[in-house]
């Protein structure tokens, strides 16, 4: 089981195929097995990276307040791990926080720079929230 020790939790994460790396990030109370359809299919031309964020799915460690931000080293922590420079990304709901959360400082500083480009498409569905 592909785990990182972070503190006081364990990330768990999952990765398929062979490619220019594609990130999942799944939404409140969901885990990796919320994307199996997509990487079925995607899985040929991407390597896949689902992560369980921290405190859902196989993941533990306390959830965090307030959430819009809070997972962002974790994603770190799987990114630095994996070895992964460059991404596109795939969130749900929460998830699209962490993409959010992640990108704002880093538009155009690294070690990760967020740009949307010809090359890289990010999807997200974010709730309604005050920030």
């Amino acid at each position: 089981m592909p785990v990182i020790e972070w503190g006081e939790s364990t990330l768990y994460y999952e990765s398929y195929g062979t490619g220019r790396p594609l990130v999942f990030l799944h939404g409140m109370a969901g885990n990796t097995l919320v994307w199996w359809q997509q990487v079925a299919f995607l899985e040929e031309r991407y390597r896949c990276i689902l992560v369980d964020q921290r405190g859902w799915g196989r993941s533990t460690g306390p959830l965090p307040e307030p959430w819009t931000d809070a997972f962002v080293p974790n994603l770190e922590a799987v990114l630095e791990e994996l070895g992964v420079e460059e991404f596109a990304v795939v969130a749900q709901s929460m998830g699209g926080w962490t993409v959010d959360a992640f990108c704002r400082p880093r538009w155009t500083a690294g070690p990760w720079r967020c740009s949307l480009n010809s090359q890289s498409t990010v999807v997200v569905f974010v709730t309604a929230m005050d920030s």
